[in-house]
């Protein structure tokens, strides 16, 4: 991910990291500074839009703050499934709180998915899944 709670390789089983990262929205302008520890909890067999993908799923818990209003904050818990065959997730869940309130409660899922010739800007995607 982008915005510094990104996978630390290898995913083992039980693999554990801590992440702090500074993001500014685009829109506003407005800086915020994020905390958060991801934990490895298993392997799955899981069936996407995408197709049917070995994934290994883990957990993040982060902390964002608005560095100019610290009151202004929120706390995501987020589960994905991350396929080392694509070197993507496939499925992520996410739940957001703002004042200990749920704001956001959403699943994601990949619905398609190529693959890029090295050296060639052409692209490969699977027939039927992967």
């Amino acid at each position: 991910m982008r915005n510094g709670t990104g996978i630390r390789t290898p995913l083992k089983p039980d693999a554990q990291w801590k992440f702090a990262s500074d993001s500014t929205n685009s829109n506003s302008g407005a800086t915020f500074k994020r905390t958060g520890n991801s934990r490895v909890t298993g392997q799955e067999t899981i069936t996407a839009k995408a197709g049917k993908f070995d994934t290994i799923v883990y957990e993040t818990n982060f902390s964002s703050r608005n560095t100019k209003d610290p009151a202004r904050s929120s706390d995501i818990s987020s589960r994905t499934w991350y396929s080392t065959d694509i070197n993507h997730w496939v499925k992520r869940s996410i739940v957001v709180r703002q004042g200990g309130q749920v704001f956001q409660n959403e699943v994601i899922e990949l619905t398609g998915y190529g693959r890029k010739i090295e050296n060639s800007s052409a692209w490969l995607r699977p027939a039927s899944g992967p």
